[in-house]
């Protein structure tokens, strides 16, 4: 398939099949390769046919509704999973296919009635999935957030700390509690905040995704004194992890608000030297390059812009900085089809969205 002979792909693939009858459906591991290489179209085409041949798979409905989801068409998601979940309930090929299957409907029906901020069937969805993988780090992450949103602050809590047992890699719990706060609409939301990120720095003093997580809400503040604190934790922090990228780029960040224009510059190009084709690096030195005044910083601005812009041809957030890159040069005509290009496709960040603004 990688050699593009695709014939040959389905042969090996029918071999496998007609050796362990519990495989997939050839065309369904086919529409998998396709959205793995880029072709979207060819990869729907295979699932069609596998929906034909195969009408009581649950895979196309939940490979549909997964690209439905990441696309933010939460109708057809919400739609397609429920589809997904009456086809596992019936299906009566592999015990394992069928856990997994109900799984990932589960977790995707769970990510729907979050954005529709529907807590209660969220917390049945992961409730369901814990039970089938108890050992599910990131189900237990999510349900503590949903929890939270239920205002069940001690139930969320556990869930945070389960998940993290699970999974070094999660935030602290009591980073991620601090960061619930911050959404709730609960009286002295900042003050609680303020107290579990107290708890999680006096056991995680340079942790780089405590710090991360505690200075980006210090800079969200917005005072001077909330700045200054957020740049002395990262100092810091970056003594104690040097090479750790989130904390350049934030470093960075915090250093730009401050008008902190060269240091800014220099943990950029640090960030940059670890992650060359970091996306949201090259966005952060183009537009504090454009900032500047200097004709050669503003040349280099659009030199970064341009190449983010090819590179990442897909994403968004690159092509709407390139605009506004072109904009503030007096490139307007080139700066709106960049702008119409990162538009539609959909899904920019807040940053992006400023600037589009």
């Amino acid at each position: 398939f990688i050699n593009r002979d695709v014939l040959a792909a389905r042969q090996f693939l029918e071999a496998a099949k007609k050796k362990d009858p519990q495989l997939p459906p050839v065309d369904l591991l086919l529409a998998k390769m396709y959205f793995a290489g880029g072709n979207a179209d060819a990869g729907r085409i295979s699932l069609e046919k596998t929906a034909v041949e195969t009408p009581d798979g649950p895979d196309p409905s939940i490979l549909l509704a997964e690209q439905a989801l990441a696309q933010n068409r939460i109708i057809e998601a919400d739609a397609l999973y429920a589809r997904a979940l009456e086809l596992t309930s019936k299906f009566n090929g592999a015990a394992r296919r069928k856990r997994n299957f109900e799984i990932r409907a589960r977790a995707g029906r769970a990510s729907v009635a979050q954005r529709r901020k529907n807590w209660d069937t969220a917390v049945s969805d992961l409730q369901a999935l814990l039970k089938l993988d108890p050992d599910n780090a990131v189900a237990h992450y999510r349900l503590g957030q949903t929890l939270f949103m239920q205002t069940k602050f001690q139930d969320g809590y556990k869930e945070f700390q389960e998940a993290k047992k699970k999974d070094k890699n999660l935030p602290d719990p009591d980073v991620a509690t601090a960061l619930m706060y911050d959404q709730l609409k609960v009286d002295d939301k900042t003050a609680k905040s303020q107290q579990f990120f107290d708890r999680a720095m006096a056991t995680s003093k340079t942790d780089p995704a405590t710090v991360t997580a505690y200075a980006q809400w210090l800079i969200k503040q917005g005072t001077q004194q909330t700045l200054a604190k957020a740049e002395a934790l990262l100092a810091d922090a970056r003594k104690a992890n040097p090479s750790n990228l989130n904390l350049l780029i934030l470093s960075g960040v915090a250093a730009r608000m401050d008008k902190k224009m060269k240091p800014a510059e220099d943990y950029f190009v640090e960030a940059l030297g670890i992650a060359p084709a970091n996306s949201d690096v090259i966005n952060q030195l183009a537009l504090l390059l454009i900032e500047q005044p200097d004709q050669g910083k503003r040349d280099r601005a659009l030199q970064f812009a341009g190449m983010n812009a090819q590179i990442n041809s897909r994403n968004s957030d690159a092509q709407i900085t390139l605009a506004w890159v072109l904009y503030q040069l007096g490139r307007v005509a080139d700066a709106e089809q960049a702008l119409r290009q990162g538009l539609n496709l959909g899904n920019p960040s807040p940053d992006s969205s400023y600037l589009v603004a």
